[in-house]
């Protein structure tokens, strides 16, 4: 069951992996590779220059830094200058985002 947290008056239902610069998952849509700011188990927000086209709905691939590959389908929700964040069709497995959390924290890929 999804937990709801509420920070700095944001409510979420998953917990959200910040990657620090230098430690970068990636989201490839098509043929582009992305950086991914951060994720939590229902969607990615992304680093991405304003001036590249994003599609409305995307079949990407989640390359993340503990070693898994997800294929996803992906909902763009919002752009906003070099960011942009899209909603997944399919939950991210929670064992894939603790391994993922770990990774983090511990600054491994």
């Amino acid at each position: 069951m999804p937990h709801s947290h509420v920070r700095n008056g944001e409510r979420r239902r998953y917990v959200r992996i910040v990657y620090p610069r230098g430690l970068q998952a990636r989201i490839a849509i098509g043929e582009r590779h992305f950086e991914i700011a951060d994720i939590t188990q229902s969607g990615v927000r992304l680093r991405v220059p304003a001036s590249e086209p994003l599609p409305a709905t995307a079949d990407a691939r989640l390359h993340l830094i503990g070693g898994a590959t997800l294929s996803v389908t992906a909902h763009l929700e919002w752009r906003e200058g070099d960011q942009a964040g899209f909603s997944l069709q399919e939950l991210i497995p929670a064992e894939v985002i603790e391994n993922e959390q770990r990774r983090t924290i511990l600054g491994t890929p």
